[in-house]
């Protein structure tokens, strides 16, 4: 699947940080009604305020910032129908903020780039709900086989529970994230 994404952050990362556009990628596994799969998403924004840091460098507003979520990802499909599947899931995996700074200067023996001081890990913990609507379908109808390959447009809708706030309490918040997409059937 490929996804264009939108992410709205919560508590203090909606204070600090712009809403989010990006792309995401991904693999899924489907079995009867249960699906596992691996994701990858990524994101960029710009600050709506500064960000301070222990030391001397200021995270400026209007720099740049890269949000980027690697996720494993499990879910029980709940309807499956010929034109529609729906599936609830759980996302675990590791996410990273960082500075986008761009500005280096060669000829600076003394500048530090922002992302040696702007750059958090975090794992993440989250829940989604998917929504493939069919557009074409692979396979024999007369098979159990027929709904379970098919391409079509992908709607995900999902919250993850950040913790970034524990490098830095200026951003604490969570990830409430949109993604619309397109699912490549194959065996």
């Amino acid at each position: 699947r490929y996804l264009l994404m939108n992410n709205n952050w919560s508590d203090n990362l909606q204070r600090n940080f712009r809403s989010g556009w990006g792309l995401g990628a991904g693999a899924y596994w489907h079995y009867k009604a249960i699906m596992a799969g691996v994701s990858w998403s990524f994101t960029r924004q710009k600050l709506e305020r500064p960000v301070y840091s222990l030391f001397d460098p200021v995270w400026q507003k209007g720099y740049g910032s890269s949000f980027n979520k690697f996720s494993g990802e499990m879910g029980l499909r709940v309807l499956n129908t010929n034109k529609i599947a729906v599936w609830p899931s759980f996302e675990f995996g590791w996410a990273n903020l960082a500075s986008t700074d761009t500005e280096y200067d060669d000829n600076d023996p003394d500048y530090i780039p922002l992302v040696n001081y702007f750059d958090f890990n975090s794992g993440h913990i989250g829940a989604c709900i998917t929504a493939d609507l069919k557009m074409s379908k692979k396979g024999s109808d007369t098979t159990n086989r027929k709904s379970a390959l098919y391409n079509g447009v992908r709607l995900k809708v999902g919250y993850n529970r950040l913790y970034f706030g524990n490098s830095d309490n200026q951003l604490t918040g969570n990830l409430l994230f949109f993604a619309l997409g397109y699912q490549f059937s194959g065996r």
